[in-house]
């Protein structure tokens, strides 16, 4: 399914059967949303159409979540993306 928002295309493939996640529902929603933010700064900032796919897919018994833009960056630190003492954007922002 594709929809658009905020001027930006998000193509999502969604596999209809999935087996059930065990999890915190609230701080899962807090990963995606965070990505999803994310990706909104990056494919703005990127001089072409914007574009966030995101899919799943069952894989062996388990759920993955793929999320994929056509930003003009990649994540600077990937060893790092779950390192605590990295600040979101906006924290980083509002300290300089």
């Amino acid at each position: 399914m594709t929809s658009q928002s905020h001027d930006i295309e998000v193509i999502e493939r969604f596999e209809e059967k999935l087996p059930s996640v065990i999890g915190d529902s609230h701080q899962l929603q807090q990963v995606f949303l965070n990505i999803l933010n994310n990706a909104y700064d990056a494919v703005r900032e990127a001089g072409r159409k914007p574009r966030i796919e995101i899919t799943t897919a069952d894989v062996s018994g388990f759920v993955e979540i793929s999320f994929r833009d056509n930003g003009a960056h990649g994540i600077s630190h990937p060893e790092r993306i779950f390192d605590p003492s990295l600040q979101p954007k906006k924290w980083a922002r509002a300290q300089d």
